[in-house]
């Protein structure tokens, strides 16, 4: 793999390697991929500039509603003629490597609504990585030992 210091619109080839079928999800929210998603995004190229290697996963989920007796449901969405699935929340893991060779962990995971970004801070998006782990079905970064891991969504560990 090699050594991306750009925006993947920088290159022709890397937008053709983005821009793909598998990589693709609906965004419903008015002003979601233009607002708060944008504003994560700028966030993570920021860090970019502050750590020595920054790491990321982002995809899609759906992510059950709570009802009132404590059980839950999953209800989404499909839309077209050939009921693509519309995600119920977007997520992104953010793994900064410090230069002291420890880490930090910062997880989004944001609604696929309407988001008011003048309203809303990243912060407000925080959550648990486990439980975001627990809905995607995977585990990210299960290579990274947990007492490498001094921070997560900034909260000090060590």
């Amino acid at each position: 793999m090699r050594n991306c210091t750009r925006n993947h619109s920088a290159e022709k080839c890397t937008c053709y390697e983005t821009f793909i079928m598998s990589n693709m999800a609906p965004q419903i929210g008015a002003g979601f991929n233009h607002g708060i998603w944008k504003t994560l995004e700028n966030h993570v190229r920021r860090l970019t500039g502050t750590y020595a290697n920054v790491y990321v996963y982002t995809g899609s989920l759906l992510v059950p509603e709570v009802l009132e007796n404590g059980g839950s449901q999953l209800i989404f969405r499909m839309i077209g003629n050939n009921k693509v699935v519309v995600p119920t929340h977007f997520f992104k893991f953010v793994l900064l490597e410090c230069d002291d060779a420890t880490y930090e962990l910062e997880c989004f995971c944001l609604p696929n609504i309407a988001i008011d970004s003048k309203k809303s801070k990243l912060g407000d998006f925080l959550m648990d990585p486990e439980q975001v782990q627990r809905y995607a079905g995977q585990l990210f970064f299960g290579k990274v030992p947990a007492d490498q891991i001094r921070r997560v969504n900034d909260q000090r560990f060590f």
